[in-house]
C-alpha cells in the first residue's frame, strides 16, 4: 500500500466511521446494511484513487461469503447483533463463520490462510480475524471509531490491490526460473568477467576465501562441474555455449550478489513499513537513469535506505557491492528492472502478519539455490520448532519473547534464532532484535 493510501485512510476514517454508525442507528435488515455499507467503502476507495470490485455472495465449502475483496473477507451482520464482549454467542458464531470462510477460500484459491484476513461488522462494532501459523490470533472486537475504521481501510486498500510482499510473489517475480532473474544473473556475470576495476577483483578474491572457509566449497570445488545439481542450475540460467566458459566460483558469487541485492531492496520496504515512513523508499529510485541511478545504488550500498529508518551499520563490509564499481549498461538495466518491479509491491501483508516477515529471506534463498547444492556446501537451515526447543534448553522458557535481553548470534543466516527468541514462538515481536 502506498503512503498516499495510508494518508487517505487516516483522513477518511472519521467520515467513514460516522456513516457506518449512522447506518447502524437506522437498523434494518442485514441485506440493507450490507448494500449501504459496501457503497460507503467503495466511495472511500474511490477517494483513494482505487477501484475495488468485490465478489458478493461468493460460495465456498461452508456457506456464502458476503463480500471478498481479493484477500479480504468482509462479513456484514444485522445492525445491533454484535456486542462489545467478544465472548457473547453472536460474536463467537460470527468469528467461527469467518474462520471457516478463510480456510475454505485459502484451499479453493491455493493460498496460505495466513495471507487472508477477515473483518466482521454490524455498523457498531468491527471484529478482525486472521490466521497465525497453525492457529488463530485472538479475535479483536472494537467499537466503530476513526481508529478502528482506519485499520479497516488500511486492510481494504492493501489487500484489495497490489502485489503483496510475500515469499510466493517474490519467487514468482524474481525466482531463478523467471526471465528477470536469468537476465540479471547473466548480466552480473558478464560484468564480473569484463571488469578491470581492481576493487571488483579484490572483493571477489576475498569473498572466495571466506566462502571456502564458511562452507564445504573448498572440498567440493574440484568436482563441482560434474555435479548433476550444479549442471542443472547453470543450464537453467545460461545457454550451452555460455556454460563452456563459466567459472563455478564466479557463478556462486553472482548468484549471491543477485540475492543480496534483492534482499537489500526487499528489506528496505519492510523497514520503511515498520518505521512508519510516509514516503515509498523505492518509488523515487525507480524513475532514475544513468549516473543518477548508479549514485542511488551507491547510497543504498552505504546503507542509506536503512539509515533513513534509524537502522545503522547494516551494510558494512558487504562483498556484494562490487556491481556499482563494475557499472555498465547491462547492470543499469538489471537494477532498474528490479527496483521498478519492487516499487509496485505492497508491504501491507507484513502489517497483517508481521511474524511472516522472516519467511521472505528464507524461502527466496531456498528457491534461488536448490537444496542439493546448499547441502553439498554444508548449508542447513534450522527449522523453527528446533530453534525454539534449543532456546528453551539453553536460555530457558522465560527468555522467549524477552526483547530486553541482548544476545549475539554470529553468522545468523536468516535470523531464525533471533526472531523466535525475541518474538516468542512466532508471535509478533514488540522489541528490537539486536544483531
Amino acid at each position: 500500500m502506498s503512503p498516499d493510501f495510508e494518508r487517505v485512510a487516516a483522513e477518511l476514517a472519521p467520515q467513514v466511521a460516522g456513516r457506518l454508525l449512522a447506518l447502524a442507528e437506522q437498523g434494518g435488515t442485514e441485506a440493507d446494511f450490507r448494500r449501504e455499507a459496501a457503497r460507503v467503502l467503495e466511495e472511500a476507495a474511490s477517494a483513494a484513487g482505487m477501484t475495488i470490485v468485490p465478489r458478493d455472495e461468493f460460495s465456498v465449502a461452508r456457506g456464502r461469503v458476503d463480500s471478498v475483496y481479493n484477500r479480504l473477507i468482509l462479513e456484514y451482520k444485522r445492525p445491533g447483533l454484535l456486542r462489545a464482549d467478544g465472548r457473547t454467542r453472536p460474536n463467537l458464531i460470527a468469528v467461527q463463520q469467518v474462520k471457516d470462510y478463510i480456510v475454505d477460500m485459502a484451499r479453493r484459491e491455493r493460498r496460505e490462510a495466513s495471507r487472508l484476513a477477515g473483518v466482521i461488522t454490524d455498523g457498531s462494532f468491527l471484529i478482525f480475524v486472521r490466521r497465525v501459523g497453525d492457529g488463530w490470533s485472538e479475535p479483536e472486537t472494537y467499537p466503530v471509531s476513526p481508529a478502528s475504521v482506519e485499520r479497516l481501510l488500511r486492510l481494504l486498500f492493501s489487500l484489495s490491490t497490489g502485489a503483496a510482499l510475500i515469499p510466493e510473489n517474490l519467487v514468482d517475480d524474481f525466482g531463478p526460473r523467471t526471465t528477470r532473474a536469468r537476465w540479471a544473473i547473466r548480466a552480473l556475470n558478464r560484468a564480473l568477467e569484463s571488469s578491470r576495476e581492481p576493487l571488483v577483483f579484490k572483493l571477489f578474491e576475498q569473498w572466495q576465501v571466506f566462502f571456502s572457509e564458511a562452507t564445504d566449497y573448498r572440498e567440493w570445488a574440484e568436482r563441482i562441474e560434474t555435479k548433476p545439481e550444479f549442471r542443472a542450475l547453470v543450464a537453467s540460467l545460461w545457454t550451452r555455449d555460455e556454460i563452456r566458459h563459466l567459472n563455478p566460483a564466479k557463478v556462486f558469487f553472482v548468484l549471491h550478489t543477485y540475492y543480496a541485492l534483492l534482499i537489500k531492496l526487499v528489506a528496505s520496504l519492510a523497514a520503511a513499513r515498520f518505521a512508519g515512513r510516509t514516503t515509498a523508499p523505492l518509488s523515487g529510485i525507480a524513475t532514475k537513469t544513468g549516473e543518477e541511478l548508479r549514485m542511488a545504488f551507491v547510497e543504498i550500498e552505504r546503507g542509506g535506505l536503512f539509515k533513513a529508518n534509524g537502522i545503522r551499520n547494516f551494510l558494512e563490509g558487504d562483498f556484494f557491492r562490487w556491481y556499482v564499481s563494475a557499472w555498465n549498461p547491462d547492470i543499469e538495466e538489471t537494477v532498474s528492472t528490479l527496483v521498478q518491479r519492487l516499487a509496485e509491491y505492497d508491504p501491507g501483508a507484513l502489517e497483517l502478519a508481521p511474524e511472516n516477515a522472516r519467511d521472505l529471506l528464507k524461502k527466496l534463498y531456498h528457491n534461488l539455490l536448490p537444496r542439493e547444492i546448499r547441502h553439498d556446501l554444508g548449508e542447513y537451515y534450522t527449522p523453527d520448532w528446533l530453534a525454539e526447543r534449543l532456546i528453551r534448553q539453553t536460555l530457558g522458557p522465560a527468555d522467549l519473547g524477552n526483547a530486553a535481553r541482548r544476545v549475539l548470534d554470529p553468522a545468523c543466516g536468516s535470523g531464525t534464532f533471533l526472531v523466535i527468541r525475541t518474538s516468542g514462538n512466532g508471535r509478533p515481536a514488540r522489541g528490537k532484535i539486536r544483531r
